[in-house]
């Protein structure tokens, strides 16, 4: 409600957050990730794994593609989350207050950390990072 009666602000002008860059930081990240997406699946698509040539290769190369193609098949949905976060961003709808050096945060509807989903080295921040707001909303006790 706050932002439609224009009071989502922090600051004693009663500018809005710039959003803009935000917004479009995110916009190209869903664009690059649909672009890798587009081009690796078609390299690692899922109909190879149930062809006769599949099953001839030796273990560790069938791991190996099993990864590769796992990795790009969860690029489709970081994209399509990343370009939802930066219309959300855009909007303002985002919008998260500010952290302790005064900078706007535009987390609030974050489904998504590429940076340490990259990274992680385990299973369990995998899934930390990755589909961030529904496992927030999982974690809720739900009450009557």
């Amino acid at each position: 409600l706050d932002m439609v009666e224009g009071k989502l602000t922090d600051n004693s002008e009663g500018k809005r957050p710039d959003c803009v860059f935000p917004a479009m930081k995110r916009l190209f990240l869903g664009l690059a990730y649909t672009m890798v997406f587009a081009v690796l699946n078609g390299y690692y698509h899922e109909d190879y794994m149930t062809e006769p040539a599949f099953f001839e290769l030796p273990l560790l190369r069938k791991y190996l593609f099993v990864m590769i193609w796992a990795k790009v098949y969860l690029y489709k949905y970081a994209a399509v989350w990343l370009l939802t976060e930066g219309s959300c961003i855009l909007s303002s709808l985002s919008y998260n207050g500010r952290d302790e050096r005064g900078n706007a945060l535009w987390d609030a509807c974050s489904n998504i950390n590429l940076r340490k989903y990259e990274m992680n080295m385990s299973f369990q921040d995998g899934i930390h990072y990755f589909n961030i707001t529904t496992n927030k909303w999982c974690a809720q006790p739900v009450t009557s």
